[in-house]
C-alpha cells in the first residue's frame, strides 16, 4: 500500500497502490455522478412486504 516507504522486515508481493487509488476515484466519480449503485447492484422489495415489515 504504501508506495515511498517500506519497512526492512516487510517482504512486497505487489505494488497495489496505484491501482487501488484508481479504483478509489472511480468509485468515488461514479457515486458522485448517480451511476452507482445502479438497478443491477441494489435490491428491492415489495411495497406491500415492506408496509407489512414496519
Amino acid at each position: 500500500m504504501f508506495d515511498r516507504f517500506v519497512p526492512k522486515m516487510v517482504k512486497q508481493y505487489a505494488q497495489l497502490n496505484a491501482q487501488m487509488v484508481d479504483a478509489l476515484n472511480c468509485f468515488y466519480q461514479e457515486t458522485q455522478a448517480g451511476v452507482f449503485p445502479g438497478p443491477e447492484h441494489s435490491f428491492g422489495m415489495n411495497e406491500a412486504e415492506l408496509k407489512r415489515l414496519y
